[in-house]
């Protein structure tokens, strides 16, 4: 609308479960058309200036041929309850080591955060080790196979409208020529300080400068 692209929430919906609530909902990146678009877009793009964060969501409500107001009502409560609190989230993560440094991933377009530099990896699903999801994550974003070498350790960061636990592990793989992006725009290998230039997500900032300053 203002020629600057697109604008997401910050809120972290995917994280919710809500594919576990009483009542069906489905999760949109299309708000409608005309006033409502433009509703919540401007409202977005108002609240980027703000110097709190404040959390936003669009939520369409059936007509009560669908869904009761009885229904609606605790529908609503429920999103204000997660939109208030912050959720606590595990996420694992693979650094993979070279004679050229260790690897960064570049975010795509299509994903939050979009530009942010990363170590490949993912989030921790329910009943699942972080060493499991992370040979998960690598196999889906990269197309590779890879073995865990050892654990890195254990970070933490809080943003917004999320508090993230990063399990870290030194990875290998026999194909890392391999490698496929599925969900990534670039990489590249790391070996000085300058890779601190690159726009790193923040709660990876404490892992380059441990790797940089040669912990590993």
């Amino acid at each position: 609308l203002s020629g600057t692209g697109d604008l997401k929430t910050a809120v972290p919906v995917k994280k919710w479960g809500a594919e576990d609530w009483e009542i069906d909902i489905e999760l949109s990146n299309d708000a409608g058309r005309y006033i409502c678009n433009e509703t919540y877009y401007r409202t977005l793009e108002a609240l980027q200036s703000h110097k709190f964060a404040i959390p936003c969501l669009f939520l369409h409500l059936p007509s009560v041929e669908y869904l009761s107001v009885k229904e609606a009502s605790k529908l609503v409560r429920s999103v204000l309850a997660h939109m208030l609190y912050k959720p606590s989230i595990q996420v694992a993560a693979g650094i993979f080591t070279s004679e050229s440094g260790f690897l960064a991933m570049k975010r795509g377009e299509d994903e939050p955060k979009p530009g942010k530099w990363e170590f490949p990896g993912g989030t921790v699903e329910r009943d699942e080790s972080p060493e499991d999801a992370l040979l998960r994550e690598l196999q889906e974003e990269l197309s590779v196979k890879a073995s865990i070498i050892k654990k890195a350790g254990i970070w933490t960061h809080t943003y917004p409208f999320l508090h993230v636990e990063i399990h870290g592990y030194l990875v290998e793989t026999d194909h890392l020529d391999d490698l496929q992006m599925s969900v990534h725009s670039e990489m590249k290998w790391i070996s000085s300080s300058e890779g601190l230039n690159l726009d790193w997500l923040e709660a990876d900032i404490p892992i380059v400068e441990d790797l940089l300053k040669g912990r590993y």
